[in-house]
């Protein structure tokens, strides 16, 4: 299967007047929203934790069959994961939290009907929240003109927690574990890889490396039997590891093939 491309203002306003009573006056430990900037975005990792229609009803959809969508920032494009497919774009972040996103890109792969009801969901709603405010330090909120709302919650990035990425590899992931050795885990299974590259034009080549045990287990890849999957990965490299981990690490960047295995 190929990758494949294709073509949040709200503003709440508290209203005083002489005569409010104390007890209606905002309490002065809560969190006071302020428009992101785009370093902000870019240092977390943000998973969708509540949505809103402009009627203030749960938007249900996006996290139908169990999606769990999340938004990942650079310097030039965002990436919604967690649903089926991996969507992503451009954006730009003006002053005063103004978001604009353009035309998103899906690879396509076919899943749950949920799942893809989710993907579609978000594709549809992302390019109309263009206001980014942040509620403290890791609680993002994109609002639409309309009144869409969306609640995201942040963590830091692999690059915030491991630095600059050394290599971004290419792993086909095999749909069964195999038994590795491991000095604490008795009986350990590790996934089983191969390395795989892709030309200018973006076609896969034949496999460049046999398979063997990923001794490592990728950050952000939910494995499941009997499901091949190819991953576009970030390696990474650990300063201070614990005894029972490598020093080095892999975080997943993309999923470009998944397909339940041919039995």
């Amino acid at each position: 299967m190929k990758l494949t491309l294709f073509p949040l203002l709200v503003a709440l306003t508290l209203g005083g007047c002489a005569g409010t009573s104390p007890e209606a006056a905002t309490p002065t430990d809560a969190p006071r929203a302020v428009a992101a900037t785009a370093a902000q975005l870019q240092a977390q990792r943000w998973v969708l934790e509540t949505a809103t229609d402009g009627s203030a009803a749960p938007m249900s959809a996006l996290f139908g069959g169990g999606a769990k969508l999340s938004l990942s920032f650079d310097k030039e494009s965002v990436q919604i994961t967690g649903g089926c497919n991996s969507l992503g774009g451009s954006y730009s972040l003006a002053e005063g939290g103004k978001l604009s996103v353009g035309p998103l890109r899906a690879t396509l792969m076919a899943c749950a009907p949920e799942l893809m009801a989710a993907d579609q969901a978000m594709s549809s709603l992302l390019p109309k929240l263009t206001q980014a405010t942040l509620d403290g330090e890791s609680r993002l909120r994109l609002v639409a003109p309309s009144g869409e709302t969306t609640v995201w919650v942040g963590s830091p990035t692999a690059e915030a927690r491991y630095g600059e990425a050394k290599a971004t590899l290419f792993f086909e992931v095999a749909p069964a574990r195999v038994a590795c050795q491991h000095p604490l885990i008795k009986d350990h299974q590790c996934l089983s890889v191969r390395r795989l590259s892709y030309d200018a034009n973006g076609i896969k080549q034949e496999p460049t490396g046999a398979w063997e045990p990923l001794f490592a287990e990728i950050e952000g890849f939910e494995f499941k039997e009997g499901q091949r999957s190819v991953l576009r990965v970030k390696q990474y490299e650990r300063a201070q590891p614990p005894a029972d981990a490598s020093s080095i690490v892999y975080v997943l960047d993309l999923v470009v093939e998944s397909e339940l295995a041919k039995p």
